[in-house]
């Protein structure tokens, strides 16, 4: 538990603040079609890049974030990579191994797979 309770917070302070940054510029301002700021995801690219070695050194050693089970740790991630995985700064998972393959195993777990459908079927679609 307590190795969990340390990658919680690790996402809480060093994963979520940089990847709500890059979902808000490059997913929902596109969406509300409001200008991104460049600046803004710049900052955040590179805090989340320092971030993510972190985690691509512990998923090599591991298979999920907080040891060899799916945890909290892993679905608290989820939301924000589904999103950044749609833009641009996708390479920011693809380009590290261990990274890409820890997204592919836990995005592709059923319950996710369902909610991210049913969010579909509700977010109108751009035209």
């Amino acid at each position: 538990m307590a190795v969990n309770a340390v990658w919680m917070e690790v996402e809480s302070h060093h994963f979520d603040g940089p990847s709500s940054k890059l979902v808000w510029e490059l997913c929902v301002k596109a969406m509300l079609g409001i200008p991104v700021d460049e600046t803004v995801v710049e900052e955040a690219t590179g805090k989340l890049n320092e971030v993510l070695d972190v985690y691509e050194s512990m998923l090599a050693k591991k298979k999920y974030l907080g040891g060899d089970k799916f945890s909290l740790v892993d679905l608290h991630h989820l939301p924000n990579i589904r999103y950044v995985m749609h833009t641009s700064k996708a390479s920011l998972f693809t380009s590290r191994p261990h990274l890409s393959a820890w997204w592919s195993d836990i995005s592709s777990r059923p319950a996710w797979t369902k909610a991210v459908a049913l969010s579909d079927a509700v977010i109108p679609k751009k035209a």
